[in-house]
């Protein structure tokens, strides 16, 4: 999933289908390969923020984003916020709160 130009059409070649058939198959499932894609950025993307705070290392938040694909850091933010419904900066702080005894 770091590869930012991996999307539904590399999905399909692995998969051996068309892309056509990919879109279908999601399409009946009322989401698509992208957003899935995303999905499972975010999620990796989240463990990392988590795993940052835990270790208290002073990783930039922008490798993380690069890290899980993603090509520029306000694009990461911005998909973050929309998916958790904070920031990835606010996450970074939540957690090191939780870790603090």
């Amino acid at each position: 999933m770091a590869i930012p130009d991996f999307g539904p059409r590399e999905v399909a070649a692995v998969a051996g289908i068309s892309l056509r058939y990919l879109q279908k198959l999601f399409t009946a499932h009322g989401s698509t390969c992208s957003e899935l894609i995303y999905s499972l950025r975010l999620d990796h993307a989240a463990r990392l923020v988590h795993r940052r705070a835990s270790l208290g290392t002073s990783q930039p938040l922008s490798e993380i984003a690069y890290a899980c694909g993603f090509r520029d850091y306000t694009h990461f933010a911005r998909k973050f916020r929309q998916r958790f419904g904070h920031s990835p900066g606010a996450a970074a702080r939540d957690a090191v709160a939780l870790a603090t005894p």
